[in-house]
């Protein structure tokens, strides 16, 4: 059975089982497009786009679904398109790819972002262990050796990589830390590190 017969067979039976004037307009003017790897293209044309909303119901859609699957022999999912040809469709599935690649991307940078922070976090705790750690803090001799501690710990989280914005945020943030402690310009503290790390 074609998608037109399928859907012309359904018509009556998913009209006996909706209400609303709106509905069964957007029902008659909606235009079979594709039966495309389980999913089920219904087109409206332009100037009836509105309508589309009617048959997003859900208690609509899965009726529709229902009757069409039925008479197709095999489950398929409702998809409903501004346009009823067969260059909308591919339209609106390009569009949709782009979009999932840009979800892709945004959330592989959420990711990072949310890992590399944690990183940073767990530097920044570390600095804040080995200050608490530290006795006679107030001699300089004291504040030098953990100035030269603070500067392994950030050296081994930078190593040799290229930072990001976000990471050049948290670094900057560790650094700043390492001056309080140590009353050192977060500045000369930076220099240090990226001496440690080849970077300079």
């Amino acid at each position: 059975m074609d998608i037109y017969d399928a859907w012309n067979e359904s018509l009556e039976e998913i009209k006996r089982q909706v209400t609303g004037v709106n509905t069964w307009t957007a029902l008659n003017v909606a235009v079979p497009v594709a039966l495309d790897d389980g999913v089920f293209v219904l087109g409206f044309p332009r100037q009836d786009a509105t309508l589309i909303g009617h048959l997003r119901m859900a208690g609509t859609q899965r009726i529709i679904e229902s009757e069409l699957s039925k008479r197709i022999g095999s489950t398929v999912r409702l998809d409903l398109i501004e346009g009823i040809t067969i260059n909308d469709w591919e339209a609106k599935k390009r569009r949709e790819a782009e979009a999932e690649k840009v979800r892709a991307r945004d959330s592989e940078r959420y990711t990072h972002e949310r890992m590399s922070a944690q990183a940073w976090e767990d530097v920044y705790e570390s600095l804040s262990r080995e200050y608490a750690a530290t006795q006679n803090k107030a001699m300089p001799q004291f504040k030098a050796d953990l100035l030269e501690r603070c500067i392994r710990i950030c050296a081994e989280a930078v190593g040799a990589r290229e930072l990001d914005d976000a990471e050049h945020r948290n670094f900057a943030r560790c650094l700043d830390r390492i001056g309080q402690y140590c009353d050192v310009p977060s500045a000369i503290v930076a220099r240090l590190v990226l001496e440690r790390t080849g970077n300079s």
